[in-house]
This record gives structure tokens, sequence and C-alpha cells, in this order.
């Protein structure tokens, strides 16, 4: 809502009649709004909506899910190999 204030679609009072909060507290979530784009802007890093950055952080965790699945797999993968490599009974042809 405060985006619709700050982009000119919508006055502060209708806001605040809209959510029944007081001006006071929309116009400190406005304050806060700019002063938080004011603060990205300045440091020079790309502002992005929380809504994509909550998708990218699930998909990292996806990912290292994956990754961990994966690493495993390649670890029992080896010690299957080494027990095959180092076993008697393994080593043994059919019939011997």
């Amino acid at each position: 809502m405060v985006q619709k204030i700050v982009k000119g679609e919508k006055t502060l009072a209708a806001v605040s009649r809209d959510l029944d909060i007081q001006p006071t507290v929309i116009r400190q979530w406005k304050q806060r709004v700019e002063a938080g784009a004011a603060t990205a802007v300045a440091a020079g890093e790309d502002v992005v909506p929380a809504s994509l950055l909550r998708a990218a952080q699930g998909r990292v965790k996806e990912l290292e899910r994956t990754l961990d699945r994966t690493q495993m797999e390649v670890e029992i993968r080896q010690a299957a190999q080494e027990i095959a490599r180092t076993s008697p009974w393994l080593r043994t042809g059919p019939g011997t």
C-alpha cells in the first residue's frame, strides 16, 4: 500500500481509511521505504522485491539439498568400490 502512495496512485488519507490505520503510522512506513531505497541506491546495489529474494533463497536451499544428496551418493560409491577392491571374496571370479 505504501508503494501506491509513493507512485501517486493513492493518497495517504485514502490508504489510512482503507486500512483503518492512523496516517502517522503510514507516514512512518513511507519514510522507512524511502530510507531503504535511498540506502540501496547509495550502496550501489540492485533492489529486488522480497518475493523474488524468497524464491531465490528457496531455490538455493533446493540446490543445496540436491548437492548434499549427490555428494552422499558419490561417497557411497567410493566406499563400495574400495570394499570391492580390497575384499578377497569379491576379487575372485566365478567358480574359483
